[in-house]
């Protein structure tokens, strides 16, 4: 509940929110060990809803999200499954282009939901779902709508105050406002805009990392309403720069296409070129196809100019323009590479798809183990079919140049050459002497900042093969082939132990069958003694309580007899016959206290325990409310705890507590200022602790053990019975107790309830 909270609530207000999203997935596994599923559900939607904000390219948060709805769904959370599934659609939304974007309705969350959210009133649901239909509405220029779903995420907000979704309200409410004609003489709306520029402001201050950027955003906006160009001008730059340095690529580009708007509109073509180039890239780097699909229809003529080249490939069948190549394509490529998970068939579909998208003629996968290389598969284009090779024994720089290797393992960056054998500094390499090739694509995949794999592309037949778009489409899929190829190990690892943990089982079932067989041999010998206990423990209990039982009578008639005579007589007897007497009264007492103490001892065993929620903080005052009323003369100060419950059997708990408590009011006896304490120590530990005589830790192995006691009658009174007494009523609650003393120090007696029958 608190990591939840923090992981919420306040981390995100001082550090990157990616360390939010850490504590969150520590949330989830914590509430699925906890069987806190409520919890979990809360958590899963929160990850999903912060992975959307955090920039994060959405086909690898897509692969992240599948396994926890899976696991929402599980457990039939519907809260949320439905959490997870808002901020899941969203994403798909923006990832496959979808025909109509702006509504919540697909794979995984229908918009038919919402009737039920309301009517279970989760605001926080409602909220989530009104917000991201506004974000939506927002980026696909929609303003009207945009509005609208303004005002009903404002009328759910109290559901998600202190988290992100407030503050990604607040910035895409700015930007809505700050839309439209004669927006510089709304006092209404520029008002709500600074107000909302105060919150930003403050949030910015304590965590720059992930707000700065969006308060500037919004600054530049302002001043484009205003008319200050210069302040806009610094303010769209100043927002672009901080959302890229902290890795927020989805507002980057935001900000991009709205600073190229921005200088369409005051006649700077060339600029708004520059700009409407970087935010496309950016849509795309974020893999929201669809968006990016919308940009390229919106300015069809300034996204054709980015790269003339690939004007060609901008109209789409119907005559309508799309992006600079097939977004359809690449989607269903990265599906389908997501969509294998064995290595070896991966590898395969791998290869083809990366062939045939990038205009090669064969292609290398190569695994990367520090500075060793192994290839994993290899492919060449053979008449319109791509076909695997087989993998060859001879060493790397005899089938690949090995410097193009080591250049793109030392940067971590995409290697080109346009004509490989006669420009760059790779003309040396003896496979290039060898082989000739013309064109050649050599890309880093990286996996979570590590690079894991390299793809080499080779074309021997044209120079400049690898164009651009190519590029993209390969720079597009390569984060899907990381996540997939770490699936894959993933898989094949799982595999594998499985495979050595079936063997192991076929290994291990003759002997287990064998060790079976002698264990119920042994089992059934324990069995029969087990009984053979049991029996003779009872008839022990039986025994003890029938002796106990038939001394009582006796010793109340001694008890009766000797007060008789100290009443009838006592005038007349000596004083010795009258100490005697007195001695006799004594001794039976004790005798009589022993016998309650050994009924009692005996009893607890064959108690029913019936459980429920007991106050012990009442408890032990009312116990110590009798020791006190016994001894009024005595000043002891008492110091309870109070509110502390457990659940516990009430009588047979009081038992225990008034043993601990009476010992604790008998061995502070001799104490100028005794002191007596009852608390809870920590979740689920109770202790009792006094100032007394304490006891040497030498003995603490006598000191549950009937009729052993660590002080002389002498000194205390006592029979020995008390604690064992205690030590069985923790016992029958499923607990522990242990002990902590010094001589002349104290002690401290700690116990748990478990309250087991």
């Amino acid at each position: 509940h608190v990591l939840k909270v923090y992981s919420t609530h306040i981390d995100p207000c001082k550090n990157h929110i990616q360390s939010a999203i850490a504590s969150l997935q520590v949330t989830i596994e914590k509430s699925v060990a906890t069987g806190n599923i409520e919890f979990l559900g809360y958590a899963a939607g929160e990850l999903a809803m912060y992975l959307f904000f955090s920039g994060e390219n959405l086909e690898i948060i897509n692969q992240k999200i599948l396994p926890y709805i899976e696991l929402v769904e599980s457990f039939r959370q519907e809260l949320g499954i439905n959490y997870i599934k808002i901020a899941h659609q969203i994403i798909l939304n923006l990832l496959t282009g979808a025909s109509e974007p702006l509504i919540l309705t697909g794979e995984s969350f229908s918009e038919e939901m919402l009737p039920i959210l309301e009517a279970a009133n989760w605001k926080m649901l409602l909220c989530c779902f009104y917000l991201f239909k506004l974000i939506l509405a927002y980026l696909f220029k929609d303003y009207q709508q945009a509005r609208i779903y303004a005002e009903l995420t404002a009328n759910h907000l109290e559901g998600v105050l202190g988290m992100m979704m407030a503050d990604e309200y607040n910035f895409y409410n700015s930007l809505v406002l700050l839309q439209g004609d004669n927006i510089a003489n709304d006092r209404l709306a520029l008002n709500q805009v600074q107000a909302n520029q105060q919150t930003l402001k403050v949030k910015a201050l304590h965590a720059p990392m992930n707000f700065q950027h969006k308060y500037d955003l919004v600054e530049a906006e302002i001043a484009r309403v205003t008319g200050n160009i210069l302040k806009a001008m610094e303010c769209y730059d100043t927002s672009i720069d901080l959302a890229t340095t902290h890795g927020y690529i989805q507002e980057a580009a935001l900000a991009n296409e709205l600073a190229a708007e921005f200088y369409l509109t005051i006649g700077r073509e060339r600029t708004a070129k520059a700009y409407l180039a970087d935010a496309y890239r950016g849509y795309l780097s974020w893999s929201a196809f669809a968006k990016a699909k919308d940009l390229a229809i919106r300015y069809p003529d300034l996204i054709a100019a980015m790269t003339p080249s690939l004007e060609t490939s901008l109209t789409s069948t119907g005559g309508t323009p799309s992006a600079l190549f097939d977004l359809a394509t690449v989607v269903k490529a990265s599906q389908a590479i997501a969509g294998e998970i064995v290595l070896e068939n991966l590898l395969s579909k791998l290869i083809k798809i990366v062939i045939e998208n990038a205009g090669a003629q064969s292609g290398f996968l190569i695994a990367v183990n520090q500075t060793d290389f192994c290839i994993q598969v290899a492919g060449t284009a053979e008449q319109n079919q791509v076909v695997l090779l087989p993998l060859s024994d001879t060493s790397i720089a005899a089938q690949l140049p090995l410097s193009v290797l080591n250049y793109v393992l030392r940067t971590k960056e995409t290697l080109v050459l346009n004509n490989a054998s006669n420009q760059g500094f790779f003309t040396t390499d003896p496979y290039i002497i060898h082989n000739q090739p013309k064109s050649i694509l050599c890309t880093p995949i990286i996996y979570q900042g590590q690079l894991t794999n390299i793809l080499y592309l080779q074309n021997n037949l044209t120079t400049a093969a690898f164009t651009v778009d190519r590029l993209e489409v390969l720079r597009l899929l390569s984060a899907q082939i990381a996540v997939s190829l770490e699936n894959a190990d993933l898989y094949s690892s799982l595999s594998a132990a499985n495979t050595q943990l079936e063997a192991y089982s076929q290994s291990l079932e003759a002997t287990v069958v064998e060790r079976t067989q002698e264990l119920q041999q042994k089992n059934a010998s324990l069995e029969k003694i087990t009984q053979q206990l049991k029996i003779t423990n009872q008839e022990l209990e039986t025994f003890s309580y029938s002796v106990s039982h038939d001394l009582r009578a006796p010793l109340r008639r001694i008890d009766s007899f000797s007060k008789m005579i100290l009443q009838v007589a006592g005038d007349g007897l000596n004083a010795q016959i009258v100490d005697y007497l007195q001695r006799i009264q004594n001794a039976n007492g004790q005798m009589a206290q022993l016998i309650e103490d050994l009924l009692m001892l005996s009893q607890i065993n064959r108690y029913g325990i019936r459980t429920r929620q007991v106050d012990l903080t009442a408890m032990v005052t009312a116990i110590a409310q009798t020791l006190q009323q016994a001894e009024p003369d005595r000043q002891v100060e008492w110091q309870i705890q109070p509110d502390v419950t457990a659940n516990a059997d009430p009588r047979l708990l009081h038992v225990g507590l008034e043993n601990l408590l009476s010992n604790a009011w008998k061995y502070t006896r001799k104490q100028l200022h005794p002191k007596i304490e009852f608390g809870m120590a920590s979740s689920g530990v109770y202790f009792i602790r006094d100032n007394g005589a304490g006891f040497n830790m030498k003995y603490i192995n006598q000191l549950f053990k009937a009729f052993q006691r660590l002080h002389s009658a002498s000194e205390f009174e006592g029979n020995g019975i008390g604690l064992a007494t205690v030590l069985r009523v923790i016992q029958r609650h499923g607990g522990k107790i242990w002990a902590e003393g010094a001589v002349e120090q104290g002690a401290t007696f700690y116990f748990t309830l478990l309250s087991v029958g």
